[in-house]
């Protein structure tokens, strides 16, 4: 009987999963990466820095190298986007779409379905949000980059995001970018 309504669960869940038009889904995690990017931008030209403009899925981000990362507040989380990211993360990315961990699927197909429906992020879920890149800045010597893991909270059901936490580093060289970006990307 518990093996039957496992297979169901998991069947119902693929349904819904594979069924769902994710156009509203997409649209808000575009807006995402777009508001949280003017926040950093924002957080760094107050330390002096200014960042280049950059595009993905024509929209202006922040980061050559970027994942955006959601994590629930049972301490589960999930990679929402990424770009130019090592095929570790790739197959991180990938692989909890695969993995049977019924917990982690289960609250981010509430997170999605709840944008689908509703069109704004299920703030009493969301812990936080991961915003993680590696981007050139102007003025900088051409290998040198700035290294940023900023975590943002959702304060209230109108989406308004504070700065949790942040870190900032200075990569100087192409060896400690590198290893920057296989440890972190």
């Amino acid at each position: 009987m518990k093996k039957t309504l496992i297979a169901l669960f998991i069947m119902v869940y693929f349904t819904n999963v594979l069924g769902t038009d994710n156009e509203l889904y997409n649209k808000k995690m575009d807006s995402l990466l777009v508001v949280l990017g003017e926040k950093i931008e924002i957080n760094l030209s107050c330390d002096g820095y200014k960042l280049p403009k950059r595009t993905f899925r024509d929209v202006t981000i922040v980061g050559w190298n970027f994942v955006l990362e959601v994590s629930f507040i049972p301490k589960s989380s999930y990679i929402l986007l990424y770009d130019n990211v090592s095929e570790t993360m790739m197959r991180k990315f990938l692989n909890q779409n695969k993995s049977i961990k019924l917990r982690k699927h289960a609250y981010f197909s509430a997170f999605r379905n709840y944008i689908q429906e509703f069109e704004k992020l299920p703030f009493e879920i969301v812990d936080y949000i991961s915003y993680k890149f590696i981007t050139p800045y102007d003025d900088s010597p051409s290998d040198y980059v700035i290294y940023g893991e900023y975590k943002f909270k959702v304060i209230d059901e109108n989406e308004e995001f504070e700065i949790s936490e942040k870190k900032i580093e200075i990569l100087k060289g192409k060896d400690e970018i590198l290893n920057k970006y296989h440890s972190e990307f």
